[in-house]
């Protein structure tokens, strides 16, 4: 130290010794040691198997077989077999006219105990001349095939099928033509049989028929007439001609049905009728009269079972015990001071509870309370209730309940006040109230007086003290 005027100096020195960014020593040497041991058991290459077998040089105990008669889409197969099978270092490779064959969809080779090349589908450009070379580390062995295939036409001309040539030839040729028959001569119709009059009842089928000759006529037509006029058609009328069977059918017969019928059978010779003719009774409109097979005598015990049958689900009639006027002997509370959110509940009790013709109304100032999910009113035994949930402002009002009966009627009403809750809070939310609220106002203007002091103790009531 040394003294100067004014006061005193002191001084010294640091030295720092740099380390390398890079620490490249082993912080455990002895596990160092370990880790580059297994490392290197790891990382060991395997000893190679070394054949020690004869070798020789490839030679192709079977070779390519040529094919000079394919046709375009046939399949074909090159094979040979070639030894040493075993050799690690025999490689097998296609060529086609001295060019290496690239193999793919159509073309694949199969390296197996037989070497195979497949082409499928042939086409016109697969015809050439396929070596298959098998080299090793002693040499080489070549085996040659030919594959030739005959060009087609893309439309064939000549039949697939030449000997069935003749006998298609003799079915196409025509057929020699039959001496054409003359044609049958026919008489005039004649009906063998004729149409039977009938008599019905209205709502009965009737069925009228006959018989007619020549029946293998092609020409003969048969029509069918009711009073002269030709019938009209309908689901209701049925006809039939089946060679000399002729038929009417008419479902559900009216009294308008009546009258008569003919039948006419025409060819180009002439022409014959038949007729018959129908009679329906109708029956009454209305009935006025019991349809009972006994009579008025059924129809008397039928009534009685009826009757048996009610009065046991009647029930007796109860005399009028004259209840008086209804009379409200608990009314409604007269006011009720809610807040928005809270669930009103009116009840009130009124007698005759017993009364089956009391009925019970209730009214939202002075007018009929509309019903909603929010309501639920009931009414059991003169027990009158009335609730309401989460009651907003605009339910405040007058609630009344009206009972009556014949004899007369009784009301009760209460008024509800409902206040609205603040949208927006202004108000402090602490428990203690403005004194909670200075409290934490007094502390945020020390902190903003002292932003540099990490650590002072501030006393919040006279019980405690908290260090900030």
């Amino acid at each position: 130290p040394s003294l100067n005027a004014g006061g005193t100096v002191s001084s010294t020195s640091l030295k720092v010794k740099t380390k390398s960014t890079i620490i490249d020593q082993a912080m455990r040497p002895e596990s160092w040691e370990q880790i580059q041991l297994k490392e290197a058991a790891m990382n060991k290459v395997p000893e190679m198997f070394v054949d020690t077998g004869v070798q020789q040089a490839p030679i192709f105990t079977t070779h390519l077989k040529s094919y000079d008669k394919l046709v375009e889409g046939q399949h074909v197969y090159l094979e040979a077999q070639v030894e040493p099978r075993t050799d690690p270092n025999l490689k097998i490779e296609w060529f086609k006219n001295g060019v290496t064959l690239t193999t793919g969809a159509r073309l694949k080779s199969t390296l197996t105990l037989v070497y195979y090349l497949s082409i499928n589908s042939l086409r016109n450009d697969d015809s050439g001349i396929y070596t298959c070379k098998a080299t090793n580390l002693l040499g080489e062995a070549v085996s040659t095939a030919s594959i030739k295939i005959e060009d087609r036409h893309w439309l064939l001309g000549e039949s697939l099928h030449p000997d069935s040539l003749d006998r298609i030839g003799a079915l196409e040729q025509p057929k020699p033509e039959k001496p054409e028959a003359p044609e049958p001569t026919y008489e005039t119709p004649v009906f063998i049989s004729h149409l039977n009059n009938i008599v019905c009842k209205e709502g009965d089928n009737i069925h009228f028929e006959c018989n007619v000759e020549p029946s293998r006529d092609p020409t003969l037509k048969i029509e069918w007439f009711f009073n002269n006029k030709p019938l009209p058609s309908g689901t209701r009328y049925k006809s039939t001609h089946d060679f000399s069977y002729v038929s009417l059918d008419i479902t559900h017969t009216y009294e308008e049905d009546s009258g008569i019928y003919t039948c006419k059978a025409t060819n180009s010779k002439g022409s014959a009728t038949t007729s018959g003719s129908l009679r329906c009774t109708g029956d009454k409109n209305i009935y006025f009269d019991t349809q009972h097979p006994q009579g008025k005598a059924g129809l008397e015990a039928v009534e009685q079972a009826e009757e048996a049958r009610l009065a046991k689900g009647r029930r007796p009639s109860v005399p009028d015990t004259g209840y008086p006027k209804p009379e409200w002997i608990i009314p409604i509370a007269a006011e009720h001071q809610l807040v928005e959110g809270q669930v009103l509940h009116l009840e009130g009790q009124v007698e005759p509870k017993n009364d089956p013709d009391l009925k019970i109304e209730w009214y939202f100032n002075g007018k009929v309370l509309e019903q909603g999910s929010r309501f639920k009113l009931t009414s059991d035994f003169g027990f009158v209730t009335l609730d309401l949930v989460d009651v907003y402002e605009r339910d405040s009002g007058i609630y009344t309940c009206k009972a009556y009966n014949k004899r007369g009627e009784a009301f009760t009403s209460s008024t509800v006040y409902c206040t609205s809750k603040d949208n927006l809070i202004e108000r402090t939310q602490h428990p203690k109230g403005t004194e909670g609220l200075e409290k934490i106002q007094n502390l945020e203007v020390l902190f903003a007086k002292n932003p540099g002091n990490s650590l002072m103790t501030i006393q919040v009531d006279h019980q405690h003290l908290v260090r900030v």
